[in-house]
């Protein structure tokens, strides 16, 4: 699940929207938007490299200077996947704006706060039988982790810090952005997607998710480490 240069895209995007939304409206009404029926030798090539994914495709393009949209299974709610760290991103900015976290504020890491997927903070730490003292790493750094080389070690961190689920579902609200759900750490998505029952009411455990993770098949089709 590594998306570097769409996760950097959509966060301008995003930051953009926010700049925007804090604008006084303008008076004048909004323009109607173009009308577009999309060709039929568009729709047909769009349906047959579909078919050829062996799943359920999404898609939703917009042609930014004319404003016409592409749009299939636009209303089909998907998973995010690493997608969804472009969202904490903003809601933890925002809070970086609004001076309650600065980004050269650094972060202790613990053995606890090492967790699996995708990124190299688990490797520092040769995570779950390493013995090596934790360290800090400051925002700024989560954040480079996070979007760059969608670090989960340092995604949930900064999740931590932009508040929680809650807080960075109420920020895409603010800015209009619907159909989007952050309701989970990515710790707790794969113990999910592999099929351990990690309590959310209880803290991570890397301990317990490795000893669980030898006693279950994997729903999502192979073993996440």
């Amino acid at each position: 699940m590594h998306f570097p240069v769409n996760l950097l895209t959509a966060l301008f995007l995003l930051c953009a929207t926010q700049a925007i939304a804090q604008k006084p409206k303008a008076s004048k009404p909004a323009a109607p938007q173009p009308t577009f029926t999309v060709p039929v030798r568009l729709e047909q090539e769009l349906l047959r490299l579909s078919s050829l994914s062996g799943g359920k495709v999404g898609i939703c393009a917009t042609h930014i200077e004319s404003g016409k949209t592409i749009v299939q299974n636009g209303k089909e709610p998907f998973p995010m996947a690493s997608s969804y760290k472009v969202a904490i991103a903003t809601q933890l900015l925002t809070r970086v704006d609004s001076g309650s976290v600065t980004l050269d504020q650094l972060v202790p890491i613990t053995k606890n706060d090492l967790h699996p997927g995708s990124g190299m903070l688990s490797d520092r730490f040769d995570w779950p039988n390493s013995t090596s003292p934790g360290l800090s790493l400051s925002v700024r750094s989560l954040l480079e982790l996070m979007l760059l080389i969608s670090d989960n070690s340092a995604t949930d961190i900064c999740l931590r810090l932009a508040g929680g689920p809650a807080s960075v579902n109420a920020c895409m609200k603010r800015l209009g952005v619907e159909g989007l759900q952050v309701n989970r750490p990515t710790a707790w998505l794969i113990a999910d997607c592999v099929g351990i029952p990690m309590d959310m009411n209880q803290p991570w455990s890397p301990a317990r998710y490795d000893s669980l993770a030898k006693l279950n098949t994997p729903k999502c089709g192979k073993p996440v480490t």
